[in-house]
């Protein structure tokens, strides 16, 4: 089924991925200290997500207008969800986890319909990579690969400068390898291009070792003969 990225389909879901978390919780010994809670967290994220979901790019309140709203309003809710993340998983509760990470993919695309910078993309890049695992159906893997895409283009500047390079389970280096991993699975020739030149470009110490690897992958799978040709080219140089 193609995922629904809507903000009420996003509300629908943490309705429910907040009363699993805030039941939890009431059930457990977890100590919080001095932080917000996650009934705090539940609690203003539900507001939030209806702020999102009462302005849509095409039709916002006055109030949205303003410049930078979007911006800070979106990625707030981002942050929240970042932190209730963290909660549910201490609270053991995996299925949340993965509900929460869809509830950030539709902010994502809701910042990215405002062309408004994702400064928090963590949640988005594992809840895209965790979708693009469950399916093997190609419309449903150019969906995905969209919104990897838009995730990548409105990643804030900071991501974007990728100054932690030691670290190989960042989310951007992650994002990139994902989005040609899925270009490729869906049989995408011009998804494969883009996402190769992005790979060249944002990650060249990983290109060269993943080009090989996706050929390799592609001559032994059930790809098209274009898709194994054109995925070869970049091991030849020939890009």
């Amino acid at each position: 089924m193609i995922f629904d990225s809507s903000m009420a389909t996003a509300r629908n879901r943490f309705a429910h991925a907040g009363g699993q978390i805030k039941e939890a919780y009431e059930n457990s010994d977890l100590a919080t200290g001095e932080q917000v809670t996650p009934t705090d967290l539940v609690d203003a994220l539900e507001q939030l997500l209806e702020i999102l979901e009462r302005n849509p790019v095409d039709d916002p309140t006055e109030a949205m207008r303003e410049e930078g709203e979007t911006a800070k309003i979106g990625n707030h809710v981002m942050n929240f969800l970042q932190d209730l993340g963290v909660y549910s998983d201490r609270l053991e509760l995996p299925e949340t986890t993965k509900e929460l990470q869809e509830v950030a993919i539709a902010v994502a695309m809701w910042l990215a319909s405002w062309e408004a910078p994702i400064r928090t993309i963590d949640m988005v890049v594992n809840g895209l990579g965790q979708l693009a695992n469950d399916t093997g159906d190609r419309e449903e893997l150019r969906r995905i690969l969209e919104m990897m895409e838009r995730t990548a283009e409105y990643a804030g500047p900071e991501i974007k400068a990728d100054l932690e390079t030691t670290n190989p389970y960042r989310a951007w280096r992650i994002l990139l390898l994902n989005t040609a991993i899925v270009a490729v699975r869906a049989q995408y020739l011009e998804g494969v291009r883009r996402s190769f030149e992005r790979l060249k470009r944002g990650l060249p110490e990983d290109a060269e070792a993943f080009f090989a690897e996706a050929a390799n992958q592609a001559e032994e799978g059930d790809y098209d003969p274009e898709v194994v040709e054109l995925v070869r080219s970049y091991t030849a140089g020939d890009q």
